[in-house]
């Protein structure tokens, strides 16, 4: 429901830049996450290894709850509807130049 067009993507993340391939892994799901990672058996369990919150390491959890994250975050808490997960991610999905450099200033998604 708010993911970006494919030449919104190609235009603002992709081109020249390193983040664009961490970056869709986000949108698209399959990411180096705990929660995915313990999915595919890669991992023993999902839990965010980084915070102690003790919570699930989903996307969710990275970009809009992890304590660790908070400096990084900042430039997005304009972005973050407290309560609301989903227009929160919605409208970070449509700031992909500052969702891109947040992945990149954390280096969590990095392979």
């Amino acid at each position: 429901q708010f993911m970006p067009t494919l030449g919104c993507l190609q235009d603002k993340v992709w081109r020249g830049k390193s983040e664009g391939p961490r970056v869709l892994q986000l949108l698209s799901g399959p990411c180096n996450l705990g929660g995915c990672l313990a999915g595919v058996n890669k991992q023993e369990n999902s839990t965010c290894g980084y915070c102690g919150l003790e919570e699930e390491e989903d996307v969710h959890h990275y970009l809009l709850h992890c304590p660790r994250w908070y400096m990084q975050r900042l430039e997005m808490d304009d972005l973050i509807v407290r309560g609301d997960p989903g227009s929160s991610l919605g409208n970070m999905f449509r700031e992909l130049e500052r969702l891109a450099r947040f992945v990149k200033r954390t280096g969590r998604i990095d392979f």
